[in-house]
């Protein structure tokens, strides 16, 4: 993330980091236990590789919440990812007709400004911005 955020404090790219947490995806582990837990994060983390860019890093931070940094992506482009994975992840949950809380995606993202010179910090503020 640190050369992206010098590259694009350059001018050489575009920057957004964007964060994706599953709601109520905890009450659905306590009620249906692990395994579903498990296979729903696989199944998003496999939806939102499909629909990312190959330039884009795609990793998981806090065992639940997918991180991607989109790198030369423009925000109408970023809007229809947002829209293919989150219309594929509502599809995903209608296959499980047991799932008693809705469970729907949380998205946030924040573009890169010069201001934020720290990767720490630019992550923090996107996970504030995650859990409102």
């Amino acid at each position: 993330m640190k050369y992206a955020m010098e590259r694009a404090s350059r001018g050489e790219t575009i920057l957004t980091l964007e964060m994706i947490t599953i709601r109520h995806l905890d009450e659905l582990k306590t009620m249906n236990g692990p395994r579903l837990w498990d296979e729903i994060l696989y199944k998003t983390l496999k939806i939102i590789k499909t629909h990312c860019y190959s330039t884009h890093l795609i990793y998981i931070l806090d065992g639940s919440v997918f991180s991607i940094l989109m790198e030369n992506t423009s925000v109408k482009n970023q809007l229809l990812i947002n829209q293919e994975i989150t219309d594929a992840f509502n599809t995903l949950i209608l296959d499980y007709e047991s799932i008693e809380p809705e469970v729907t995606l949380n998205i946030a993202s924040i573009p890169y400004t010069r201001d934020i010179a720290n990767p720490f910090d630019y992550r923090a503020q996107v996970l504030r911005h995650l859990k409102k």
